[in-house]
């Protein structure tokens, strides 16, 4: 029996909420040996089970699995396989298909046998609903800390340092970083220096970096362009949830717009060509670091390449292929156009989709029940709390103060119930929707095979593709990939009305899961 072992913890401090990396490796090992089982070892230290992206354990696993290497998996329970339902439906999809056994302390599961299958669902979706609970509390807090003015975490802006307070912290003025600052703001605006010669002149003086180094020229530019100069910083910027963080300055407003002008007036325009690159970030090494696009002027092409294989980086991983842009964007586009061009894939796809959705459907069901009946009970709770303070004879604004938790409890509570009826909906009409397949494929070799770079991005976000090296090239030999994505339903009305692509909708959004290797020369 051809055995493995996957230990995942999601952060250093798991021990308080599960079990370590150790704890998990010795009582795995115990079944194990009980069983006279040799079990391979993969193991994914301080890294998210909502996602595959950056799990390199979890996906050299499922490369094996794929390859009919592994007989049987060992796990402390299904939430170290994921904290995700659609992540965790892909994995036991794979293990399902290959014949693989879980093993767990509680007991084992065929997930070929329906029952046991849906055991393994609720489970895992029963994690993936308690984390999605802690997130949101977690968020809330967070976006009322900061707007308090209570940093939330992450190193300070240069210039600044973190001080307690309370069971927060604040910015505070560093008086060592805050001279380099001002320092190089003088010789920029006053004396009229360029960035580089303003690193020149700090480096001379040994006023470096707060790691020591001697500055460059983007690194200083990048620190003078921020915000955190004038005090002012953002959390969770460019989402709807963005809060301002208001903390002393190390410039006036005043002195700030004077820095931005003259930055503005002496910047150097980009001489590099304007290129799409519509696999940055979705296309991942294997060392399970992503990859980002970049022209090569020596030879005018274009190419991708790991992002820790930069040689400024302490923790440099040795991936030395760099695919041609070209060839692999072809690859990727092809597969796509493949998976959704042609009628009987798509009746493949739809039939996985259809069971595991048939496994879902019971626990969905229950938890719009169960989210409807707490909304209620949390909205009575509400209306009892306003009464009893009204009664207090409390005025409107120590009402509101006083309610605040509720309210924020209550407005949570509606968002997810919202987003769960929006599931129920959206699934009712996929079984309607699914019955024109011979129109979507239609459409898609019709609408995909025309595309620009530009058009693809666009299909390629939508669709959550990601794009695995699972064999690095050479100049002497091709390399492969694996490419994964999920047909959502939006997609399928873009591709009827014609259109290249749209906003993504906030919330679930059931879809249809399709996958495929290619080669790269």
């Amino acid at each position: 029996m051809r055995a493995a072992i996957y230990t995942r913890v999601s952060t250093k401090h798991q021990a308080k909420d599960g079990f370590s990396l150790r704890e998990q490796r010795e009582r795995l090992q115990e079944i194990a040996d009980a069983n006279g089982w040799d079990p391979r070892i993969f193991e994914d230290a301080g890294i998210s089970g909502e996602t595959l992206d950056g799990r390199p354990a979890m996906l050299a696993l499922l490369a094996e699995v794929r390859a009919g290497h592994i007989d049987v998996v060992l796990v402390m329970d299904e939430s170290r396989l994921s904290r995700d339902n659609f992540v965790g439906g892909l994995i036991r999809n794979d293990l399902k298909n290959s014949g693989v056994r879980l093993v767990t302390p509680s007991g084992e599961r065929d997930l070929t046998i329906a029952s046991e299958e849906l055991t393994s669902v609720i489970i895992q979706a029963t994690a993936a609903y308690e984390q999605r609970i802690r997130t949101e509390k977690s968020r809330a807090g967070q976006a009322r800390g900061a707007a308090e003015g209570y940093w939330m975490g992450g190193p300070p802006p240069f210039g600044y340092r973190c001080v307690e307070a309370g069971s927060h912290t604040r910015l505070a003025i560093d008086d060592s970083e805050a001279e380099v600052i001002l320092r190089a703001v003088a010789l920029v605006v006053d004396e009229g220096l360029s960035t580089w010669e303003t690193c020149h002149r700090l480096n001379a003086a040994g006023m470096h970096t707060r790691r020591g180094r001697k500055w460059l020229h983007q690194n200083l530019r990048r620190h003078l362009r921020s915000e955190a100069l004038k005090g002012l910083a953002r959390w969770a910027k460019g989402t709807p949830d963005e809060t301002l963080i208001d903390f002393p300055g190390l410039l006036d407003a005043g002195r700030w717009e004077q820095l931005q002008a003259v930055l503005d007036a002496v910047a150097i325009p980009n001489r590099a060509p304007r290129n799409e690159y519509p696999l940055s970030g979705r296309l991942f090494s294997t060392c399970g670091s992503h990859m980002y696009g970049t022209f090569r002027k020596d030879r005018g092409v274009r190419q991708y390449r790991c992002f820790r294989s930069q040689s400024s980086r302490d923790d440099r991983c040795d991936c030395k292929w760099r695919p041609m842009s070209d060839q692999v964007e072809k690859a990727v586009w092809s597969e796509v156009v493949k998976s959704l061009s042609e009628p009987e894939r798509l009746l493949a796809m739809a039939e996985d989709h259809r069971r595991l959705r048939e496994a879902q459907e019971p626990l969905q069901r229950s938890q719009s029940d169960s989210l409807a009946a707490q909304v209620q009970s949390l909205e009575r709770a509400y209306a009892r709390a306003l009464t009893e303070y009204a009664r207090a004879g409390l005025d409107g604004v120590s009402v509101r103060r006083a309610l605040t938790d509720l309210q924020d409890e209550l407005d949570a509570a509606r968002k997810r119930l919202a987003h769960a009826q929006e599931w129920d909906l959206q699934f009712e009409q996929n079984t309607a929707r699914l019955r024109s397949l011979q129109e979507i494929a239609g459409a898609a070799k019709t609408r995909l095979l025309g595309m620009s770079l530009a058009e693809q991005k666009q299909v390629l976000a939508l669709l959550d593709v990601r794009v695995r090296v699972t064999t690095p090239g050479s100049r002497r030999s091709s390399g492969a990939i694996e490419v994964t994505g999920v047909l959502f339903e939006s997609l399928l009305g873009d591709l009827r009305t014609g259109r290249a692509g749209g906003e993504r909708s906030e919330g679930p959004r059931p879809g249809l899961p399709f996958s495929g290797l290619a080669v790269v020369s």
